[in-house]
């Protein structure tokens, strides 16, 4: 594969820190289809170049589409249930502006025996920030050096500790009516089933109320508005018809 090394930006001296760790390299396809490298603690990379790691070239090791159903997320990614667990929750946490998969590497080539990390998730979040989420269950004596790298380049480190089976479970049933279209057309029934949900109630009594005549199509307003918290519910049980719930403004 071709290649193409980004000489970085001079750096200030107070954006540097004197590395703990062995020098890393981080390296990354590219929308140009070559592969870039940069020195980790070389400078704090610009907004350009972390935009650019944003958007590597598509494919199933790079990026996921957000539309994916829970089991085309599997799919996509190998089977990697920790990875899926943590798209559905980037997807939904209002935080995250943008999210890309394995966009890139970090590797230690002066240390022959330390494996390449590869980036599992990199997400773009409010205030200009990044922060990769680290699916891997254990790392062991990685993880300071990724955490020292991720400090060089500015980005956050955070381990991923998925939720409760219960809360990934009831994610999952939500997850294929979270999409706008959901309620295209039908904002004055969305209206009215907040209105009624100022006080609790169960889904079912509340679906019978919003469409008597087709409370299954009420439902996926329902489980919209629980992605998207417009409603409460309870997410450490299973959801079931008799779960109550109640307006994000209300519960407040």
């Amino acid at each position: 594969m071709p290649t193409s090394t980004l000489a970085a930006p001079a750096a200030s001296p107070n954006l540097l820190s004197t590395p703990s760790y062995p020098p890393a390299t981080l390296v990354w396809t590219g929308a140009d289809a070559l592969e870039h490298q940069v020195a980790a603690n070389s400078a704090v990379p610009h907004s350009a170049l972390l935009d650019t790691i944003m958007r590597p070239v598509s494919g199933p090791n790079h990026v996921v589409s957000q539309d994916e159903s829970t089991d085309g997320l599997l799919v996509a990614l190998g089977g990697d249930q920790r990875l899926a667990e943590a798209v559905l929750l980037a997807d939904r946490d209002p935080s995250v502006i943008d999210f890309v998969l394995r966009p890139a590497e970090i590797r230690w080539h002066s240390v022959p025996s330390a494996p390449t990390f590869v980036v599992p998730m990199l997400q773009k979040v409010r205030n200009r920030r990044y922060r990769v989420i680290d699916t891997m269950a254990d790392r062991g004596m990685m993880v300071p050096m990724i955490q020292d790298v991720c400090r060089e380049i500015g980005w956050e480190y955070t381990p991923f500790r998925p939720p409760s089976p219960a809360m990934m479970a009831n994610l999952g049933d939500l997850a294929c009516d979270r999409h706008w279209w959901v309620v295209d057309g039908w904002s004055e029934t969305f209206d009215k089933m907040l209105t009624l949900c100022r006080r609790p109630r169960t889904i079912d009594a509340l679906c019978r109320a919003v469409r008597p005549s087709d409370p299954d199509q009420a439902r996926a307003l329902v489980n919209f508005a629980i992605w998207h918290e417009f409603l409460i519910a309870d997410l450490e049980v299973p959801i079931t018809g008799n779960t109550e719930i109640i307006s994000a403004s209300a519960a407040r």
